[in-house]
């Protein structure tokens, strides 16, 4: 297997040379790389365009009737920060390998080719059709996933996105709703506040209020995942220092359960924000949608959450169980589009996102006998 984890090691630092961070992505240049090696591999590979410079890439081998589908995205966030190293040159420190995507997702992608890899060198013949799937746009947009999901008409067994987990299997995600709060005041001369309304203080108070709104939320429990958050995360206002603001803004970041929808996180917001207005007649508030991925859900009884579990027990020993993923992820839109998907990667969502991200080495070698082990048990009956 040496041979294989250094091709994922080498591949890997290609990849992370690939500067896709988000915004802009510019996912092109690793859609082609990937497709390229895909290609060398025997599969057949396209690049999947969709606005100028950002694309997916999509390949295919094998044969029946459906397909097991291994995803991944092609996008980092930004590398912010004082890095200990060039963050899209892969460095190796410590038995572990630092750069930007190098757990989220990169690492995993990398561990998915070698894997196929070593599938097409090593067996006569694939025991049923893969399909490799990396869109663009995750970590802001997700306008990858949606393309390659609207221009798919095919039929699936089952799906893992190599999100990164420990490698433990994931079925189920909190959703992802950004709420703007609009304050509405009415400019004055600083000198003269009270000619004015204070759009800044009408923020405050409602702040102060939605801070029950993520009480309440709480209260509800759901079998696998930490309980559901409301909280402020920017805010923006003023016009000048000597200026009775007219007009301030904050942004909500809540994470619902599967079964609430935007409509229900809306009511709950109105439900705290009302009144306020009906006590303070120049409160006035509108609301503004700004993003809504929803929930994702695989119940644990489901037989591809089984199967990989099993697989997983066979890859590793033990006993494993399915369990939560931290944070939000694509696997909603494709339960919505009826494909059975758990997560399950290498590295960790404490790795990702942060200045001097990494993945442990041993963990990556891990995620390549995974992926190796699920292409060829995921056909059995």
């Amino acid at each position: 297997m040496q041979a294989y984890y250094d091709y994922c090691f080498d591949l890997l630092s290609r990849m992370i040379a690939c500067n896709t961070t988000n915004p802009d992505g510019k996912e092109e240049a690793l859609s082609q790389l990937l497709c390229d090696e895909m290609k060398k591999m025997g599969m057949k590979a396209q690049v999947q365009p969709i606005i100028p410079q950002r694309a997916n890439v999509i390949g295919e081998i094998g044969e029946g009737e459906k397909a097991l589908l291994l995803n991944g995205h092609l996008d980092v966030v930004p590398a912010v920060g004082e890095w200990s190293s060039d963050p899209f040159v892969m460095t190796e420190r410590d038995g572990k390998f630092f750069g930007r995507g190098t757990a989220d997702m990169k690492g995993p992608i990398a561990a998915m080719m070698a894997a196929m890899k070593w599938h097409l060198e090593n067996t006569e013949r694939l025991p049923g059709r893969v399909k490799m799937a990396f869109d663009a746009d995750e970590e802001l947009g997700t306008i990858g996933i949606h393309k390659l999901l609207e221009e798919d008409h095919d039929q699936y067994l089952g799906a893992v996105i190599g999100e990164p987990s420990m490698l433990e299997v994931c079925v189920t995600h909190k959703g992802l709703i950004r709420m703007r709060v609009n304050l509405h005041g009415k400019g004055a001369h600083a000198s003269t506040p009270k000619a004015g309304v204070n759009s800044i203080e009408k923020a405050a108070d409602a702040i102060i209020a939605l801070r029950a709104a993520n009480e309440e939320l709480g209260q509800k429990e759901h079998p696998l995942l930490p309980r559901r958050t409301l909280t402020v995360t920017m805010i923006e206002g003023g016009e000048k220092e000597n200026v009775i603001p007219s007009y301030c803004s904050f942004l909500l970041d809540i994470r619902p359960f599967p079964g609430d929808t935007y409509a229900d996180m809306e009511a709950l917001v109105n439900k705290h924000l009302h009144p306020l207005k009906e006590k303070d007649p120049d409160f006035n508030y509108t609301l503004t949608k700004v993003m809504d991925v929803f929930p994702g859900e695989l119940p644990t009884d489901h037989p591809w959450t089984k199967k990989v579990v099993s697989i997983h027990n066979a890859a590793f020993g033990g006993d494993t169980k399915a369990r939560d993923f931290g944070a939000t992820c694509e696997q909603c839109f494709l339960l919505a589009k009826g494909i059975p998907t758990v997560i399950c990667g290498p590295g960790s969502m404490a790795q990702a996102h942060i200045v001097d991200e990494y993945i442990d080495i041993e963990q990556l070698r891990q995620g390549v006998l995974f992926y190796k082990q699920v292409i060829a048990d995921a056909f059995k009956e």
